[in-house]
C-alpha cells in the first residue's frame, strides 16, 4: 500500500470541501497521507472521488470517462450502474474525517476483486478435526474482506466469528476465547493496535490469546507497533491464502 495517495475530489458542498482539506493536511504525518490534486492533473490521480449528485462533476466525469475507467474512482450518491471493477459506491453520510481509512478500505476491496477475478484461487483444507475445531475471531471494517477470510478459514474446517470494529472484537473476545484473533489495523474508533492491547489483557486458564495482524501498513515502524501492542505475527495484504492459513494453524495449536 502506498504510503501517500493524490487524490481528486470532485463536486460536493462547500462544508464537505472544507472537511476533506483539513483531513488531508492533517494527514501528512501519518500513513496514508493524503495530497489534493487540482482536477487537471487526473492522469495523476491515484484515486478520484466524485458526486454523483452534481451536474458539474458528472459532466466532468463523462469527458474523462477513459481515463477514469482505469483509476480507482470512489462514486458518492452515484445511480448509473459501475462500469469498472475499480470503482466503488458510497452513499451519504460520509465520515470525511475517517477519508484516510476510507481510501484504505477501497483500494484493499480493490485489490481482493483483482486477485479474485484474475486467479483460480483454490482453497485447500487444513488438517483441523471437525470434532475439535479452532475458533477464530476475524476483525476488519471492510465487509468485502471480512466475508473473504470468512469463506476461506471456514473452507479449512475453522469455526470463525467476525467483528467490524476494535470495540465488536473486544466484547466478541470478553465472551469467549478464541484460538486466533487476524486483527485489521486501520478502522474507525478503537483501532487494531489498542484493540489488540485490550485483547491481550484477557486472561483465561489457557492463557492470552494469540493475535495475527492482517493489514495493508507495511512500513517497519508499523510492524514494531505491532510488536509492541503485543500482537503474534504481522502479515501484510493483499497476502497468499497458503500463509494465511499457516500462519493461522501455527497460532491456533499455541
Amino acid at each position: 500500500m502506498q504510503t501517500n495517495l493524490k487524490l481528486i475530489v470532485k463536486g460536493f458542498q462547500l462544508f464537505e470541501q472544507r472537511i476533506i482539506e483539513t483531513t488531508a493536511r492533517l494527514s501528512a504525518n501519518r500513513s496514508p497521507s493524503i495530497t489534493l490534486l487540482a482536477s487537471s492533473q487526473v492522469q495523476e490521480a491515484d484515486i478520484i472521488i466524485v458526486d454523483g449528485q452534481d451536474a458539474d462533476a458528472m459532466q466532468w466525469a463523462d469527458f474523462n470517462a477513459k481515463i477514469l475507467n482505469s483509476k480507482t474512482v470512489i462514486w458518492v450518491d452515484r445511480i448509473e450502474p459501475l462500469t469498472s471493477l475499480k470503482h466503488t459506491v458510497l452513499n451519504r453520510p460520509v465520515l470525511w474525517v475517517n477519508l484516510p481509512i476510507t481510501v484504505t478500505r477501497v483500494l484493499e476491496e480493490q485489490a481482493l476483486n483483482e486477485v479474485l477475478a484474475q486467479s483460480n484461487i483454490k482453497i485447500s483444507n487444513v488438517e483441523v478435526p471437525a470434532e475439535t475445531l479452532a475458533s477464530i475471531l476475524v476483525v476488519d471494517d471492510s465487509q468485502a474482506i471480512r466475508d473473504y477470510l470468512a469463506k476461506t478459514l471456514r473452507h479449512s474446517n475453522y469455526h470463525v466469528v467476525v467483528a467490524k470494529s476494535g470495540e465488536e472484537a473486544i466484547e466478541e473476545a470478553k465472551a469467549q476465547r478464541f484460538d486466533c484473533v487476524l486483527m485489521d489495523v486501520l478502522m474507525p474508533g478503537i483501532d487494531g493496535y489498542k484493540a489488540c492491547r485490550e485483547i491481550r489483557r484477557i486472561k483465561s486458564r489457557d492463557g492470552a490469546m494469540p493475535v495475527v495482524m492482517l493489514t495493508s501498513k507495511t512500513s517497519p515502524f508499523d510492524k514494531i507497533r505491532g510488536k509492541m501492542a503485543g500482537c503474534d505475527a504481522y502479515l501484510t495484504k493483499p497476502v497468499k491464502i497458503e500463509t494465511l492459513l499457516q500462519t493461522v494453524a501455527l497460532h491456533a495449536k499455541a
